[in-house]
């Protein structure tokens, strides 16, 4: 008769010890390569805002002439990225390399209303922005067309920071990869419109992390090559082009409330349209 309470007791225990662990099973069910990039995608296309660190370096050797030219360049940015009200502010440094000279110079870029405003030296500029602005500065709007344009593969999984996350390399479209390359190098790659533009990039690995509970980007590492030889370049004046790049980012605060505020001194900024418009005056 004692025993009774005690079985009923031990059978008890026995069942939500066996409930606990299948429902355990059922919250850990392996995911497919799909679904996550399904569930990436989907996460990423949907956030609000994020705030952005950047580093960016970057090799150079090209022909100018005739004589080879090498520039190196380290970009960092940091700032806070509103793609709900398509909002910036961003702040950085620029640090070249070239024919000795090693010239360092402080970047401040907001996109407030409409249009692109930018400190160069000690003088604000605006103008207008179009959607390719907006597109070559959203890195995670950036990522999430790549990811969709190709597969992935997962790798090791890693935790940090007291999170979990999925190791993802991306296999895009390398035709997008160099679409967006050539955005970026809009001014120093004057690429013919005749070849195949994938076929410049002749190297490419990119890697994101990914947050297991909310599937956002946290952090990526990209590493690229494109070479654009002589007879492929849009200009006498320019030869054969290599670029190799390794891009960094991080992320933080995602889908926290932005406050973009211009800055007082940029107010009266000069508008490169009104610029362009005394220029034409003046040699008409």
């Amino acid at each position: 008769m004692p025993e009774g309470p005690f079985m009923n007791l031990k059978m008890t225990i026995l069942y939500f010890l066996i409930a606990g662990v299948l429902f355990s099973s059922g919250c850990t069910e392996e995911l497919t390569t799909n679904e996550i990039q399904s569930r990436l995608i989907q996460a990423n296309s949907g956030m609000s805002s994020y705030t952005i660190n950047m580093e960016m370096n970057t090799n150079m050797i090209t022909g100018v002439s005739g004589e080879p030219v090498v520039i190196k360049y380290d970009i960092t940015t940091n700032g806070d990225i509103d793609r709900a009200n398509k909002e910036m502010a961003l702040k950085g440094t620029v640090k070249s390399e070239i024919a000795g000279m090693t010239p360092q110079m402080n970047t401040e870029t907001y996109l407030v209303d409409g249009y692109l405003y930018t400190k160069n030296q000690d003088a604000w500029i605006k103008m207008e922005f179009e959607d390719d602005t907006w597109a070559r500065q959203d890195k995670i709007g950036e990522l999430t067309e790549l990811i969709d344009s190709g597969s992935i593969e997962r790798m090791d999984e890693e935790s940090f920071g007291g999170n979990s996350y999925y190791v993802i390399k991306i296999n895009p479209d390398l035709r997008k990869v160099a679409e967006d390359a050539l955005k970026q190098q809009s001014q120093s790659m004057p690429v013919s419109q005749s070849i195949n533009i994938e076929d410049i990039v002749k190297e490419y690995s990119s890697t994101i992390w990914l947050n297991k509970k909310t599937f956002v980007i946290e952090k990526s590492r990209t590493e690229i090559k494109i070479v654009v030889a002589d007879e492929d370049m849009d200009t006498t004046a320019t030869k054969s082009m290599e670029i190799t790049s390794v891009i960094e980012l991080s992320i933080s605060n995602i889908n926290e409330p932005v406050n973009i505020v211009l800055p007082p001194e940029a107010q009266d900024a000069i508008d490169l349209a009104d610029m362009g418009k005394a220029a034409i005056s003046a040699f008409s």
